[in-house]
């Protein structure tokens, strides 16, 4: 994942965030941004993005809850918080492959493609250092069970969750709730061919409850009226039908009300900083050059000794036309780095090997990964060298070493954004509420 370089002492320009003792070496650390045009970023990258003209729903902030509680530090904070739904994680090793994974921990490569959908299709993109989900927990909740599928729809290569749940009528939380397997959040898994539920009602088994509880209150309401007398049961008849005559006028009468979407506090004033990687201009060149290398000493470009040690200590950085990320080994002669697909992930990578998202992903060690949080004191930012406007709605899908709970690390992609976005806001700390159907932008 990432390191929160916003603690780093880097210069005065940064003064105003505290620094920490920082290690020299990491391979706990997300990765790069490389320059590429959408036409060359692959669909599966895209596919967690809305439209860049959806509009989100009207929403409520609700600051009181059940689920609220003060922990020992004194945060206020959501029970309901989800945890990682993955108990078994692999750290990749190079030659490992989806084939010997699958073989490894007993299950199926396409299993292992719906655990992590990160992977691309043909699984050649598996970074040693990495961790990858082998196993669900057993305490991940399914809707399936309780769901019966009247409609379907088979995904095309342009379709994501926003416009499937658009198309058919349906919330993006519906659609979550009738596909569990599809990653509530990011909806990066929507596979091209593959049938969706879109449409469902309560199953059989719940019907037949139904049906038996109504079959015995219509025998009840006919033993009673045959022991009753004439006047009685007319006096009964005319009274219900005037109740039943009063309830339908009002029911006509009602005014029709609009959905809102409600979004539950999780924290309360924690703590936000800002990581980014290393980009060439953003820093200055001293110390002679040297050659920046694989694990298995292939030269990936030449820099600067001071960039060098830039990319060392952010871990991540451009090195030409490369997305560069450190590898697995100990950094010896600046020969620990690899090579970073740029179609795939054109802007890095998280600690679980997914792509990073500048001004969307979100590092955090207490919300779970894949949740979508809404950050009211971020929205209507300017996106800094855009015309575009934030609209507060975030994606947890990193973690960090160098905090703890109460915290969140917002990806901003360059040293230069997070300056302008200090310089202009100054915010320490934020309440972070759940994202319900906050759609995701994509603001690169």
């Amino acid at each position: 994942m990432k390191i929160s370089t916003a603690f780093i002492s880097i210069s005065a320009a940064l003064s105003s965030v505290s620094a920490i003792s920082f290690p020299l070496l990491t391979s706990k650390v997300a990765v790069v941004h490389g320059n590429s045009s959408n036409s060359e970023i692959s669909a599966r990258y895209l596919a967690a993005y809305a439209p860049h003209d959806a509009e989100d729903e009207s929403y409520e902030l609700i600051d009181d809850h059940e689920d609220l509680y003060k922990n020992i530090h004194g945060n206020i904070v959501s029970l309901a918080r989800r945890g990682d739904d993955c108990s078994k994680y692999h750290k990749v090793k190079s030659g490992d492959d989806c084939y010997k994974l699958g073989k490894k921990y007993g299950i199926s490569q396409s299993l292992i493609l719906d655990l992590n959908p990160q992977i691309n299709s043909k699984c050649t993109n598996l970074y040693p250092g990495k961790s990858y989900c082998m196993k669900k927990s057993s305490s991940s909740k399914s809707t399936s069970s309780s769901v019966d599928c009247t409609k379907t729809h088979k995904a095309k290569s342009s379709d994501n969750c926003w416009n499937v749940s658009k198309k058919y009528g349906i919330t993006q939380n519906e659609l979550f709730n009738l596909n569990p397997k599809l990653n509530r959040g990011s909806c990066d898994n929507m596979h091209t061919g593959v049938k969706y539920c879109v449409r469902g009602k309560t199953k059989k088994i719940v019907n037949k409850v139904a049906k038996k509880y109504k079959k015995t209150t219509k025998k009840k309401t006919t033993k009673k009226t045959t022991k009753k007398t004439t006047k009685k049961t007319t006096k009964k008849t005319t009274k219900k039908t005037t109740k039943k005559t009063t309830k339908k006028t009002t029911k006509k009468s009602e005014p029709s009300i609009t959905k809102t979407n409600s979004r539950k506090l999780l924290q309360k004033g924690s703590d936000i900083t800002y990581y980014w990687i290393a980009h060439h201009d953003d820093y200055e060149h001293t110390g002679g050059t040297v050659t920046v290398k694989t694990c298995d000493g292939k030269p990936l470009g030449t820099v600067s000794r001071s960039y060098a040690d830039a990319l060392v200590m952010e871990g991540t950085g451009i090195v030409g036309d490369k997305i560069i990320n450190l590898g697995s080994c100990s950094c010896y002669d600046y020969k620990c780095f690899m090579e970073v697909d740029k179609k795939e992930d054109p802007y890095g990578l998280t600690s679980y090997g997914s792509p990073l998202r500048p001004f969307i992903t979100i590092a955090a060690n207490d919300i779970g990964r894949n949740t979508k949080i809404f950050i009211p004191a971020i929205e209507g930012w300017s996106i800094p060298g855009s015309s575009k406007k934030h609209n507060g709605c975030l994606l947890v899908d990193d973690e960090s070493w160098s905090f703890d709970d109460n915290h969140v690390d917002f990806y901003v992609h360059r040293r230069s954004n997070y300056k302008k976005l200090n310089d202009e806001h100054k915010l320490k700390s934020v309440d972070i509420y759940e994202g319900g159907n906050c759609n995701l932008l994509d603001y690169s």
